[in-house]
């Protein structure tokens, strides 16, 4: 009977899996904290969709969003083009200022305990309609750092016998 015969182990062979290894980690966690991003704000941009459809109705609107509150611009980039597709998913199409029948726009806004996207929509000479939607924050609330307290005191700054006037 043989002995079993085995190759000789390729050191490079283990460095090349390990660099593997750790570019699919580092990807999977990438992905997963793209698609925890996008889940934060799902909910509150189909709210505020449905809301601006309940007001326009399906038809040309001009979409404007703007930020108010502390958010990174890569966060309101995100909103904003999910909002673009909430849009036009509930049967509006996006179209330019001029063209619009309806112009929306969106304000990125905060609270200490919350965010409030505010949509003010104007159609024609109507006056303006506001829908909002309170989204909450994904971390603890902003802390407001105590007032330093407040104390009044009469304190006498001139003095003299004889009147002024």
């Amino acid at each position: 009977m043989k002995a079993a015969v085995y190759n000789a182990r390729k050191p490079h062979m283990s460095i090349r899996r390990f660099v593997l290894a750790a570019l699919l980690s580092l990807s999977l966690v990438l992905l997963a904290e793209a698609n925890s991003c996008a889940s934060i704000w799902s909910a509150p941009e189909k709210e505020l969709a449905s809301k601006v459809e309940a007001v326009t109705g399906p038809g040309a609107v001009s979409l404007l969003v703007r930020n108010r509150s502390s958010l990174a611009q890569a966060d309101v980039n995100a909103i904003h083009a999910e909002l673009r597709a909430q849009f036009e998913g509930a049967g509006m199409q996006l179209v330019t200022a001029e063209q619009a029948a309806a112009s929306v726009e969106v304000t990125l806004s905060e609270n200490i305990q919350s965010y409030l996207w505010v949509a003010q929509i104007q159609q024609g000479n109507n006056s303006p309609a506001v829908v909002m939607v309170l989204v909450a924050r994904a971390g603890p609330a902003i802390i407001v750092p105590e007032a330093a307290p407040l104390a009044i005191a009469k304190i006498e700054l001139w003095s003299q016998e004889n009147r002024i006037i």
